[in-house]
């Protein structure tokens, strides 16, 4: 009863905004693109608002200041692996950056995050915030570059694209929140006791934002013909990555929450921010739904049964 309790948040913050998003665009007149406002409302008002609120609460010491540099690794690693993975396949340039996003970025601020608030509480959501700190300079900042590069390659072009075209804009506010979460517990501001009421309606819209958008986007006739794609994600992010990374920060970390963080969000599935770039800048998003969608369901199906027995019977 108790496993059911702990995944039923999974079915109704991730499954069911994904099914409303897919069958709505299904059995109406909407578009895949007609759902998109809701990432706009995700990434400039709820998700900051949830980083501000749950990293005002933290211990500033210097341990945490691993956290953001483990989220790094977390992403730099399988990046460094796909550059050597790719020269397997026969890819054209458009699926050679498209493989190299789905196999870097990863779903942590939705999914692994709230993983880490169902699992950890609130002070888990917190760290996750810290741990994505340098997340967005690292996808604004390189993947989209990244991305801009491989589609002047694939379409022949040499333009060049601004490191730093992306790094200040409105999709950097969770950035700029979690920062300004972190002075004030660094400057022991007490949180309002009214924002506590708050935390979980949050939490839960922040979910429910990211998931239906990308619900929207389901093709399930092109999905199948990535899924060798899944296989290389799956096996970097489920294992490589968490033992490298939880491995590396018992050496900087005492705090066992903290810790459990780091474990859970190491192991986030692919991530829906992947499929934006590529859908962005004309590359194969259908690869990254690909990944997305199978990466998912292993992380709903396999992943988050083995991170309950782990903290219920192993790691207490």
């Amino acid at each position: 009863m108790e496993f059911f309790v702990r995944f039923a948040p999974f079915l109704y913050d991730v499954v069911l905004p994904l099914a409303i998003g897919y069958f709505l665009v299904k059995y109406t007149k909407l578009t895949k693109n007609s759902l998109d406002f809701l990432f706009s409302i995700n990434l400039w008002i709820l998700y900051p608002l949830a980083c501000l609120f749950s990293v005002w609460i933290l211990r500033i010491d210097r341990a945490i200041m691993w956290l953001p540099v483990s989220g790094l690794l977390m992403q730099i690693i399988p990046m460094f692996i796909a550059r050597q993975t790719v020269k397997r396949y026969n890819f054209n340039y458009a699926q050679q950056g498209s493989y190299a996003l789905t196999m870097s970025l990863f779903n942590a601020g939705t999914l692994g995050a709230l993983t880490a608030f169902f699992m950890l509480g609130e002070l888990g959501y917190g760290y996750t915030g810290v741990i994505l700190v340098l997340g967005n300079i690292y996808i604004y900042g390189y993947c989209f570059p990244f991305a801009g590069k491989y589609q002047r390659l694939h379409e022949g072009k040499t333009e060049k694209v601004s490191i730093f075209k992306k790094l200040f804009s409105l999709n950097q506010m969770s950035l700029y929140f979690t920062i300004f979460g972190m002075i004030l517990a660094a400057l022991q501001v007490p949180r309002p006791v009214a924002v506590d009421g708050f935390i979980k309606p949050i939490v839960h819209s922040v979910a429910w934002t990211a998931a239906i958008p990308i619900g929207a986007m389901f093709d399930f006739s092109k999905i199948k013909d990535y899924r060798f794609v899944a296989r290389d994600v799956s096996i970097v992010k489920f294992i490589v990555v968490p033992v490298v990374v939880t491995g590396l920060s018992f050496l900087f970390v005492k705090d066992v929450v903290m810790l459990k963080t780091i474990f859970i969000i190491s192991a986030s599935s692919a991530a829906n921010v992947a499929i934006m770039a590529s859908k962005i800048y004309r590359l194969e998003p259908e690869m990254c739904l690909s990944s997305f969608i199978y990466t998912t369901i292993i992380y709903l199906l396999a992943v988050i049964p083995v991170f309950l027995v782990i903290f219920k019977y192993i790691w207490i």
